[in-house]
């Protein structure tokens, strides 16, 4: 079945209905989507990333504001009552955020049946999006999936096949994640409606991390091109360590899983606007990836595990960090500030 997109007005109305914060009272926040947690056997998506997770937010994150931005429980493939089972620990940490006052909970499609649940104590609440202000500037977080009616027609049917075929036979999700003509097409309504509000927008959905406009491998073909622009002009000390920068570079293109990542700059602009942001997802056997905004500044970040990937961690090309204790290491992809952000969307849309 094709999907079929709405008109982007479904958005402008989710937005004015949407609560607001500001960085100002939250000054740390960091944003998560599309974890996919199930009943924690062998075809739960979150199995391999669970403990990260966990671990990250218990330890790095406990001073900031947690956004989940949509398909936290995969209801769609697993009863709410064995994802609360499987996942008590995290759960027990979402909570912990709650009563702090420090988590945004935003629905997706893979948990839209929550929507239907009564408003109980024991029910962490739910949001349809959030704005984030800056100076009277604005993110709008928002799962993704509102643009699509397949999701709203026909969720009850797509659970049903999910939970009888898809679950037992092992078969992937066949989804907007796994299709880059439908990633493109949604992540350019999205562009799209952002530029002309001239605010940041915030999605999931596609799992595909995006960062001003940029998938990672549009950042990392941009890094390329300036590193062999200052060999020109490098000593021969400078030389080696920028051509072993870009060997390094170079073999993280040829070894990505997704090496035919539709390139963003078919968003049309000669000068992409940095208006679009992906969290990413938290089911890729690389790690997870995550937002960050930190007072002035926003940041693309990768965790991993370096005794499952230390292949994939010599080659990143990025300098690490290691969460005490553990083998977790924290790697910036991608950082500016929100004012160099925001300036570039009001002077270039």
């Amino acid at each position: 079945m094709k999907i079929k997109f709405k008109d982007t007005s479904v958005l402008e109305e989710l937005r004015q209905q949407c609560p607001q914060i500001s960085v100002a009272d939250y000054p740390n926040i960091v944003i998560f989507s599309d974890l996919h947690m199930g009943n924690g056997g062998s075809r739960d998506d979150f199995l391999h990333n669970g403990y990260l997770v966990t671990a990250v937010l218990q330890q790095y994150y406990q001073n900031y504001a947690l956004v989940l931005n949509g398909d936290i429980e995969d209801i769609q493939k697993f009863r709410r009552r064995k994802i609360m089972r499987a996942w008590k620990e995290l759960f027990d940490v979402f909570w912990q955020f709650h009563h702090r006052g420090m988590l945004f909970k935003i629905i997706g499609n893979h948990d839209w049946a929550l929507q239907a649940l009564p408003e109980r104590p024991e029910y962490l609440p739910l949001i349809e999006g959030l704005r984030i202000m800056w100076n009277q500037k604005e993110f709008f977080v928002f799962h993704g999936h509102q643009l699509s009616r397949m999701y709203e027609l026909f969720e009850p049917l797509i659970t049903l096949g999910l939970r009888i075929l898809a679950v037992p036979l092992g078969f992937a999700n066949v989804s907007v994640a796994h299709d880059n003509d439908k990633k493109y097409k949604l992540e350019k309504q999205v562009y799209d409606f952002s530029r002309e509000r001239r605010i940041a927008s915030m999605i999931g959905h596609t799992h595909r991390p995006l960062f001003e406009s940029l998938s990672k491998r549009d950042v990392i073909r941009y890094k390329v091109e300036h590193l062999l622009r200052a060999l020109h002009f490098a000593s021969q000390e400078e030389t080696d360590d920028i051509e072993e920068e870009i060997l390094a570079y170079k073999q993280l293109l040829l070894s990505d899983a997704d090496f035919f990542e539709i390139n963003s700059l078919l968003y049309s602009d000669i000068v992409p606007i940095p208006c679009l942001f992906n969290s990413g997802g938290c089911v890729g056997k690389r790690g997870v990836t995550c937002l960050e905004i930190q007072g002035d500044e926003i940041l693309l970040v990768h965790w991993f595990d370096e005794q499952v990937n230390s292949r994939y961690m010599n080659n990143e090309g990025y300098e690490t960090q290691q969460l005490p204790g553990t083998s977790i290491c924290r790697t910036i992809l991608k950082q500016e500030t929100l004012e160099y952000l925001f300036n570039s969307i009001d002077l270039l849309s």
